[in-house]
């Protein structure tokens, strides 16, 4: 018995390829419907699919809902200062360059401070862009974080402005986090963020709403804890033991299948 475990992206390749690879398994485990449907796009049968989404340990980002002082503290995060965090490979699917210029577009009183953690090839690209938009000082590139939950305690907004996702683990953290996200309606990133529920999904590559979800989220101190707690409520539903039980269904149902 074979299973194909936690698929993301679909291999690159034609249909005939893609589904002989996948039929040498019993069973593939997706870890988001987008990735299913990815699949079944390249030939793969729809019955052979499970859906088992990626879970974290929500319970690690327990915290205050609203803003964490002693966190921003931390951040060197001045006092009052509104801050929006983006926790992500510094990779052009993640669309930094999108938040990037959709920051560019809020008004300097109002203007959030933007904290980046990840690295990425795109590191010196983004660095760039933030200086040609005049916002370098409005960004802090904070480098690989081994922990981001003082990154997301820190946050009053977490931004996920990809291109593409399989699912969106940063997302689940950020709810798990209970703060409010304005992300991307790519990939998996709707099945875990519910538009004006425990965020806001605007279209992927588009400045304009990302600047006017961002901004609406961070004038409304009510909003966003009405989404932190939503969110926080939601993020159960994405736990490793979640995704453990799903996984463990899959394994029992093929193990009875082959009479063990």
């Amino acid at each position: 018995m074979c299973v194909a475990d936690s698929c993301d992206q679909p291999p690159r390749g034609a249909g005939a390829y893609v589904r002989w690879l996948y039929g040498q398994v019993d069973a593939i485990i997706a870890i988001s419907a987008a990735a299913r449907e990815g699949l079944v796009s390249r030939g793969v049968p729809a019955a052979r699919i499970d859906l088992v989404h990626s879970g974290v340990d929500v319970g690690r980002f327990d915290g205050p809902p609203g803003r964490d002082e002693e966190a921003r503290e931390k951040m060197g995060v001045p006092r009052g200062r509104a801050v929006v965090a983006i926790v992500a490979q510094i990779h052009r699917r993640k669309g930094h360059d999108v938040l990037l210029r959709a920051l560019a577009r809020l008004p300097r009183d109002v203007a959030p401070l933007c904290l980046a953690a990840g690295t990425g090839p795109e590191g010196d690209a983004m660095l760039d862009l933030a200086r040609s938009l005049g916002i370098a000082s409005e960004v802090r590139w904070l480098g690989q974080v081994e922990d981001v939950r003082g990154v997301l305690r820190a946050a009053d907004v977490v931004a996920m402005p990809s291109r593409a996702e399989g699912l969106g683990v940063a997302a689940i953290e950020a709810l798990a986090a209970a703060r409010p996200l304005v992300a991307s309606a790519v990939g998996g990133l709707p099945e875990i963020v519910r538009d004006g529920v425990e965020g806001l999904l605007v279209p992927p590559e588009d400045v304009a709403a990302l600047a006017s979800g961002l901004a609406r989220c961070l004038a409304d101190a009510p909003l966003r804890e009405r989404m932190g707690e939503a969110g926080r409520a939601r993020a159960a539903a994405f736990s490793t033991a979640a995704m453990a039980r799903g996984t463990r269904q899959v394994y029992e149902r093929l193990l009875a299948r082959h009479g063990r």
